[in-house]
């Protein structure tokens, strides 16, 4: 009986971490086809690809030079045949009822994407795994505008592909665009949304996939490469900017996804000796800075800390933590204050 989910992960020299993804995806309590893609890895990534393969008959494994991520994840597409579509990492793990509970909820929901939380894990802190979880409190079911507006409000739905299930009917004449060696997540996602004006969404609140954040990693470190993701933030804007059913507050929140996408450039620009990158980032932002610091959809924390890092770039790691510690005492007088009263 063919499986109902087909999960993509591509693979490219991560041997140390490979194991454990796909030890946790043959361990779903749903059987899942699983695509392996080695995009031309040169470590032992490709023979641990191949045991596994002849080991497990619902593993499919595409041998190809090296091409990049999104061309890996579009091979993986062409191979699908399960009715639905999911994404993992290959240095990620996953709670093995995953799979099950996300068609659970996107068919008990008749949605086109259902999402789960997830537990991002730092593994570069002194070798000890310290974890965050990341679980929303939302409606079951998202209309298209609603669920737009949560994937682009930050630190809530996001534009991940790896925690969310996909029918296959709205990503079968979608595929990842290979010119953005960062952000292809965002761009294929905006693209599913574009596609089609009603879409729904169901959101499962439990932190299912774990997500490792490693050092050294395209979203942890700065290179020139790191520019494609404001290339994909515009690319997001103007195709979600062509549908007439798009709101004022939706055409706001992508601008502001995309100044805070700067800042975080920036930041990582100035924790790692690429100061002269600075002014080159921080020029297609200026007429939007006060605005993006005053709107009511963006928490105090988060525009505190992109002042810090828009105003002060170079100091803004020594900064931002003499603010965080200076909100931390303040906390810790009001709790003192009260509790002796």
């Amino acid at each position: 009986m063919p499986s109902l989910i087909s999960v993509i992960v591509p693979v490219y020299n991560v041997a140390y971490y490979l194991p454990r993804c796909l030890d946790s995806l043959l361990n779903q309590t749903l059987p899942v086809e699983i695509i392996l893609i080695n995009d031309g890895s040169t470590d032992e990534s490709g023979n641990i690809c191949e045991t596994y393969a002849q080991k497990y008959p619902q593993i499919k494994l595409i041998h190809q030079p090296n091409s990049g991520v999104s061309i890996a994840r579009n091979t993986g597409l062409d191979h699908a045949t399960g009715d639905y579509v999911g994404f993992a990492d290959p240095d990620d793990w996953l709670d093995k009822t995953m799979f099950e509970k996300l068609l659970q909820t996107a068919q008990q929901n008749k949605v086109d994407i259902a999402v789960c939380g997830f537990q991002k894990h730092s593994d570069f802190l002194e070798n000890e795994l310290s974890h965050k979880q990341v679980v929303l409190d939302l409606p079951n079911k998202l209309d298209h505008t609603t669920a737009l507006l949560n994937m682009l409000i930050p630190r809530r739905l996001e534009c991940n592909i790896w925690n969310k299930l996909f029918s296959k009917n709205i990503v079968q004449n979608i595929r990842f665009d290979s010119n953005f060696k960062a952000g292809q997540d965002l761009a294929f996602v905006m693209d599913i949304f574009a596609s089609n004006a009603k879409i729904t969404v169901a959101y499962l609140a439990e932190p299912l996939y774990h997500y490792i954040m490693r050092d050294g990693s395209t979203m942890n470190s700065f290179s020139e490469k790191r520019f494609s993701e404001l290339a994909a933030w515009e690319y997001a804007t103007a195709k979600i900017s062509a549908m007439p059913t798009t709101s004022p507050e939706i055409l706001q929140l992508l601008q502001f996804r995309y100044v805070d996408t700067t800042v975080n450039l920036m930041r990582a620009a100035s924790e790692t000796n690429g100061n002269e990158y600075l002014p080159r980032i921080k020029a297609p932002i200026k007429p939007y800075i006060w605005q993006y610091l005053r709107s009511p959809l963006l928490g105090v924390r988060m525009k505190i800390r992109a002042a810090v890092i828009i105003f002060f770039p170079k100091a803004s790691y020594r900064v931002w933590r003499l603010v965080k510690r200076t909100f931390k005492i303040t906390w810790w007088y009001k709790e003192f204050e009260r509790t002796k009263n």
